[in-house]
C-alpha cells in the first residue's frame, strides 16, 4: 500500500430487499407436513407382509423403535412424540416374536422395511386385502398379482381343499377359451351358467 495515496472511506452497504436468489442453486425443498413418518408401500406373500415406510433423512437405526404385539404395529422415532407414530391396529394377526426391521437409504430416501410372518399360514387363509383395520382394501387383482409375483413354493394340487381345486380347473378352463378366442374378457361376459338335466 502507498501511503501518500489517498483512501477515501466506503459507506457501508444497506439492502432493504433480500438477495436474488442463485440460479445456480437447486432450490431448497418444501416443508413436508408429513415428513415424520408415511407409509410408502405393502406387499406379501403366503407368510409373510412386507411393510416400507419413509422416515426423515439422516435418521439413525438406534432412533427407530417399532413395537409389534400379535395384532398391532407401531413404528416411531425416538425424537417425535409419541402422537406422531405410524401405525394402529392390524387388520389380522402376526406372530409378533418373528417380526423384523432394517433401516435402508436408496439415495433419495431413507425407509424402515418391516417383515410381519403372518399367523394364518394355511392355504385358504394366506391373503390379506388391508393392512391396518381402517385401511382401504386392495383389489382381488392387486393381492393376486403379489401372491402370483412371489417367489416362493407353490402347495401341491392335493393339498388344496376342493372348493380351490375347483376354482383353480375353472380359470385354466377360461384361460383355454381365450387362448381359442372363445372368451375375451374386455368384452365384458357373464358368468351365469344354466345345467339342463333329463
Amino acid at each position: 500500500l502507498d501511503p501518500r495515496a489517498r483512501l477515501t472511506p466506503v459507506a457501508p452497504v444497506m439492502r432493504s430487499s433480500p438477495c436474488p436468489p442463485d440460479p445456480t442453486k437447486p432450490p431448497a425443498p418444501e416443508p413436508d407436513p408429513d415428513a415424520a413418518l408415511r407409509l410408502l408401500s405393502w406387499t406379501q406373500d403366503s407368510e409373510s407382509a412386507f411393510v416400507r415406510v419413509r422416515v426423515p433423512r439422516g435418521t439413525r437405526a438406534r432412533e427407530v423403535l417399532v413395537d409389534a404385539t400379535p395384532s398391532s404395529l407401531r413404528v416411531r422415532l425416538d425424537w417425535l412424540p409419541e402422537s406422531e407414530a405410524f401405525g394402529g391396529a392390524l387388520r389380522e394377526t402376526i406372530v409378533a416374536s418373528e417380526t423384523l426391521w432394517t433401516l435402508e437409504t436408496d439415495g433419495t430416501e431413507t425407509l424402515v422395511s418391516v417383515v410381519l410372518q403372518k399367523t394364518e399360514r394355511d392355504v385358504e387363509q394366506r391373503a390379506w386385502r388391508g393392512l391396518f383395520e381402517n385401511d382401504e382394501e386392495k383389489s382381488l387383482q392387486e393381492v393376486l398379482l403379489e401372491l402370483t409375483n412371489a417367489d416362493e413354493r407353490s402347495p401341491a394340487h392335493s393339498a388344496l381343499t376342493h372348493e380351490t381345486q375347483h376354482a383353480i380347473e375353472e380359470m385354466r378352463e377360461r384361460r383355454y377359451q381365450m387362448g381359442c378366442g372363445e372368451f375375451n374378457p374386455d368384452e365384458g361376459f357373464d358368468d351365469f351358467r344354466l345345467v339342463i338335466k333329463n
